[in-house]
């Protein structure tokens, strides 16, 4: 009867739910499916997280974080998982990255696994179908400027790239790969290789994911960034005015 009951309640909550997120809200404990509703009522909504008051705002961002670490990851190696610690003991995240988080000590931490968020599939002949080359020379032409005061600097892009490459970065095999620009796009290119080096994989121990990446930087070249892009910001600000 009390599983009749549930399934007959959960059932209009669940035409409020995209799709997607079914199964997972399945896994989720009251209290999850609670929060989740919230955030997800909010998505729905368009008001948009960044608009809300300051408090509900970042409740919203850290309830997000919660929802995903929990039902969106699945985790990678052997490294322990939801390890927490006391923030007394490590008040202060160490040189590796570590004890960032305080429910997750290893979280974010130089030397660990990459989590996914699906299972590994073999994509060897599936990374280059569309070419990434041809999709960005079609996106990123420019056939004519259209000024209207507000386009994104490009110079902003590269920075942005710059500083997620200072915050993750996989570990290299020695193995160096070329990619050869399509013949369709090579005289709109201005190269005619890539040439970088290949992601090396690395034993799991595990029988379901039995290859991962491991990270070799930490949050603390990403934490100077933000300093630096506040104070950029400022800067470009006052000079303006």
């Amino acid at each position: 009867m009390s599983s009749a009951k549930s399934r007959l309640l959960v059932s209009p909550i669940k035409r409020f739910i995209h799709a997607d997120f079914h199964e997972s809200f399945q896994r989720m404990t009251l209290t999850d499916k609670f929060l989740f509703l919230n955030v997800h009522g909010v998505d729905k909504s368009g008001i948009g997280w960044h608009r809300l008051p300051v408090f509900l705002g970042l409740s919203y961002l850290g309830i997000r974080r919660r929802l995903h670490d929990k039902y969106n990851l699945v985790n990678v190696g052997k490294t322990p998982v939801g390890v927490g610690f006391n923030p007394r003991d490590f008040p202060f995240r160490t040189a590796d990255g570590k004890f960032n988080d305080p429910a997750n000590e290893f979280a974010g931490g130089r030397g660990t696994f990459f989590g996914r968020n699906m299972p590994s599939v073999d994509q060897k002949d599936k990374l280059l179908k569309p070419n990434p080359m041809v999709v960005a020379t079609k996106l990123l032409a420019r056939r004519e400027l259209v000024d209207t005061g507000k386009q994104f600097n490009m110079i902003a892009a590269s920075w942005i790239q710059f500083m997620v490459h200072d915050w993750i970065d996989h570990l290299e095999s020695t193995e160096q790969i070329e990619l050869k620009v399509p013949a369709e796009v090579a005289g709109q290119c201005p190269f005619k290789s890539f040439k970088f080096y290949k992601t090396k994989n690395v034993d799991t121990g595990l029988d379901d994911i039995k290859k991962g990446h491991l990270n070799i930087r930490t949050s603390w070249w990403y934490d100077f960034l933000q300093s630096i892009c506040l104070l950029l910001f400022v800067f470009m600000t006052t000079y303006h005015h």
